[in-house]
């Protein structure tokens, strides 16, 4: 069985993502019940959470971030693999 490169960066930017979210989550809630349910209900507003309140998100931010960055990088893998060698000619 072969294991691709994508394969492994997806898992892994799903467990940061994941590890990411869930730690914003629980700072969120711990600063207020409304952060709490806004970042349970809209995930995009966990973001706008860590960046208004660094000093105590850096961390879960930064790990939110990176696994943003890393499942980038292992949607664009699959994708530049099938691209064609040879440009396309328009005259015939």
């Amino acid at each position: 069985m072969q294991l691709n490169l994508h394969l492994i960066l997806i898992c892994s930017a799903i467990f940061l993502l994941l590890t990411g979210w869930v730690w914003l989550l629980r700072n969120a809630f711990h600063t207020h019940v409304l952060w709490g349910f806004a970042g349970l209900f809209m995930p995009p507003t966990l973001i706008l959470f860590g960046l208004l309140h660094l000093r105590g998100s850096r961390t879960a931010l930064l790990t939110y971030v990176a696994g943003m960055i890393v499942l980038g990088f292992g949607l664009a893998r699959p994708i530049t693999v099938y691209l064609p060698t040879e440009p396309y000619s328009l005259s015939s």
